[in-house]
């Protein structure tokens, strides 16, 4: 109200929750879950039934009850996210199963627990949520939207419905109620789900333990298409700004993540552990609101330039949410898309190469910034030899290094730093000599002709972003073509050799530097030939 702005509020209700029990040992203890391995599965019988080598217990509640009760030979149990998988090979009761070790690891206590394949037959709202809807649904004024997990069928919103009818809430202080979508059965059940509902969470977390983050994409493409042809309000969630936890900018994909969600169609996108809890809230509300007009700006042209991608308002008739359901694709033998998997220490090794053919690689890119050693002479015929052993088509992408823009050598050695603090006015130029080092008030640069090409084009209002963005400076004045004065815009610390980009400025100096001249010699007489070769930071045709 004092600031003049419409903000609404959303209760998130927690839903039924299925958990491992305590580990036997306390809580730092684990068990290691061994591939192949027979173990059993069941309710506690009693406090001191803890899980242990060859059983895993789970506390007897009314959910984790009807989750035991469901799961049937066959059934996969997912375990910590899918970190961890077990297959139902045997069940002589209700409470007790064998299980089969699908993909191990290190069991730790009260882990959660996915069963993607059954309707577990439980109330959506347990107790708790019972007394959390009551509480939120006698606020005045009330909360705008209502969130249900785990909805799996029309029948899990009407409990809410019915809470609100024992509560007498009017019509029009009801808020509206918001499925999210975590389970398959829910995209089978959607056109039920969607009667009951004013709106929908396309919830990815869960959804992509349980269908698979592989099916994700399609399946959220398809709920906000429908939800948006029955016109609910559609939200969506999880891991949009997920680094943002730790660090203060975007990786690029998770805005183009945030960007094609606005192009899906979507009505809002959330941060949850970005906001709630990690270090940097106020950066990525800014960072969502940032994106989501960007894109929002330039959506009208891409329904002109991509229509089958814009698909918010209508979906081709032969499209139904269950389609999300599909089964995983795995003939990788009619994939079309490429995969190109940079080479280095972790996967340059004759044991490996054949590994990375095999697991799907169709070019690998060879980075000539780590061209030293003879380690591309070495690594370039293996290449070769193992995509003949094997019968594959495997192509090289040589991927020249171009010119870098990074600052010089802060005093005080590799592991010091200067505080860039916001607002403060320091120097910024070329290095005079050996001695001038980045200190408090001053940051320089060695002389290359690249950075001599940079500090001439920069002018007066040019913002510099250093460390990929994490720092920003703005030049304030500049008395000749190698000393400037820059004001600190985003602060930050400021260690040795960190990059620096000018998005604003055409820089006038070649493409190719003089090691780039050296690496397309070396690349252009390999025999046979690479496939591809990477120009970086090319700004024009010449």
């Amino acid at each position: 109200a004092q600031l003049g702005r419409k903000v609404e509020c959303l209760g998130d209700l927690q839903g039924p929750k299925f958990r491992v029990g305590e580990v036997e040992g306390g809580t730092s203890a684990s068990i290691d879950l061994i591939e192949g391995e027979v173990l059993e599965f069941g309710i506690c019988k009693n406090d001191e039934d803890l899980i242990r080598p060859g059983r895993i217990t789970m506390k007897s509640t009314k959910e984790q009850d009807a989750l035991m009760k469901a799961a049937m030979v066959g059934t996969d149990l997912l375990i910590e996210d899918g970190l961890m998988k077990v297959r139902v090979v045997e069940k002589p009761s209700f409470t007790e199963m064998k299980v089969k070790v699908i993909q191990g690891g290190k069991l730790k206590a009260r882990k959660g627990v996915n069963v993607p394949d059954v309707e577990i037959d439980c109330a959506a709202l347990t107790e708790k949520d019972i007394e959390d809807a009551e509480f939120l649904l006698q606020l005045d004024p009330p909360v705008e939207y209502i969130c249900v997990s785990f909805a799996q069928k029309a029948q899990d919103l009407q409990e809410l419905i019915d809470i609100m009818d024992r509560l007498k809430i009017p019509k029009e202080k009801r808020p509206k109620i918001c499925p999210k979508i975590e389970k398959p059965q829910a995209l089978t059940n959607i056109d039920g789900i969607i009667s009951k509902s004013q709106a929908l969470m396309v919830a990815r977390g869960d959804l992509g333990v349980e269908l698979g983050v592989n099916r994700v994409p399609f399946a959220q493409k398809l709920l906000i298409a429908r939800a948006k042809q029955a016109g609910l309000f559609v939200i969506t969630a999880t891991q949009m700004c997920e680094s943002m936890i730790k660090a203060p900018v975007p990786t690029r994909a998770e805005v183009s993540d945030v960007a094609n969600a606005v192009w899906d169609g979507t009505d809002a996108v959330m941060l949850s552990g970005e906001a709630a809890s990690g270090q940097y809230p106020l950066n990525a509300v800014r960072t969502q609101a940032s994106v989501c007009r960007e894109a929002e700006s330039v959506k009208h042209r891409l329904r002109r330039a991509c229509p089958p991608v814009e698909a918010a308002t209508v979906m081709p008739p032969m499209l139904h949410v269950s389609m999300g359901n599909k089964r995983q694709e795995t003939d990788q033998s009619l994939r079309r898309t490429k995969v190109v998997a940079s080479l280095g220490p972790a996967s340059w090794s004759e044991d490996m190469i054949p590994k990375m053919i095999r697991a799907g690689t169709d070019i690998f890119r060879l980075n000539c910034s780590h061209r030293r050693g003879g380690d591309f002479e070495r690594v370039y015929p293996l290449i070769r030899k193992y995509a003949a052993q094997l019968g594959r088509k495997v192509e090289c992408l040589g991927d020249l290094q171009g010119p870098k823009f990074r600052v010089g050598e802060v005093e005080g050695g590799t592991s010091a730093s200067i505080d860039l603090i916001e607002g403060e006015v320091l120097e910024f130029g070329i290095c005079k000599n050996d001695e001038d080092l980045i200190r408090p008030g001053r940051i320089t640069m060695k002389s290359t002709k690249e950075q001599d090409a940079l500090m001439k084009a920069a002018m007066v209002g040019t913002d510099l972003l250093i460390e990929d963005g994490l720092m920003k400076v703005r030049v304030v004045e500049k008395p000749s073509f190698t000393e400037m004065k820059v004001k600190v815009i985003q602060g930050g610390k400021l260690k040795a050799r960190k990059g620096v980009n000018v998005p604003d400025v055409e820089i006038d100096c070649a493409a190719l530097t003089e090691k780039d001249i050296e690496d397309a010699e070396f690349l252009l007489q390999l025999d046979p030939p690479v496939e591809y070769i990477c120009v970086s930071f090319a700004q024009k045709a010449q």
